[in-house]
């Protein structure tokens, strides 16, 4: 449900933004690195052309996008699954059951710093990553956020690349270790099934799936 580098550069994003929360892709693991991290493992990391904006989501929207993505990396139903990663969030707590029906794995979600309980109705500041296709209300593929503006660098005025941003940070602190756990699996539920299952890259649907088959 996560990994060091997505937990350490939702932090800095956070940080920089000055937001309650991050999200970024979490779709990068690569290698572990034991040295200094150079530009091309930051552009392993980062194969996409982000940049960084802050908005605003409300706590209902929140949940909802957490279950999406619950959904399709731990669904019992193959034809849900999706990816089969979790996204980075920095600044969030979740109580999870990953036992429960799609839909219905997040139990609590709460802010890291304060340990305040996320309501439906709390409106919260976030920062996150852009695509140049994408709508107005869009974060790191995601809808429903408002207020989006961009996190322009300092040096250009143009909207800041998240490599960028990474090797600003980079070049001013020192990543230490965290063993820090976000996410808490209530029941810790056992993942890995008992019989082999072939999960699509991207859903393929059960009407498709059958009509190909």
């Amino acid at each position: 449900m996560e990994n060091p580098f997505n937990d350490t550069f939702a932090d800095l994003l956070r940080d920089y933004a000055g937001t309650e929360l991050a999200l970024t892709p979490g779709f990068r693991f690569d290698a572990v690195v034991q040295r200094e991290i150079t530009l091309e493992d930051v552009y392993r990391y980062f194969p996409v052309a982000y940049t960084v904006a802050v908005a605003k989501i409300t706590g209902r929207r929140l949940k909802e996008i957490l279950e999406t993505r619950l959904t399709k990396t731990f669904s019992t139903q193959v034809f849900q699954q999706a990816g089969g990663w979790m996204d980075g969030l920095g600044g969030l707590e979740a109580s999870l059951d990953l036992a429960a029906p799609d839909g219905a794995r997040v139990k609590q979600m709460s802010l890291m710093k304060s340990g305040e309980i996320i309501l439906p109705e709390r409106l919260l500041t976030i920062a996150g990553c852009r695509r140049p296709m994408d709508a107005a209300d869009v974060l790191c593929s995601y809808s429903g956020f408002s207020g989006l503006t961009p996190i322009n660098n300092p040096v250009t005025g143009q909207a800041f690349s998240v490599i960028d941003l990474f090797a600003n940070h980079l070049a001013r602190i020192t990543i230490l270790p965290s063993s820090s756990k976000r996410f808490i699996d209530l029941h810790q539920t056992p993942l890995w099934p008992k019989t082999p299952f072939i999960q699509p890259l991207e859903g393929v649907g059960l009407a498709s799936n059958h009509a190909q088959g």
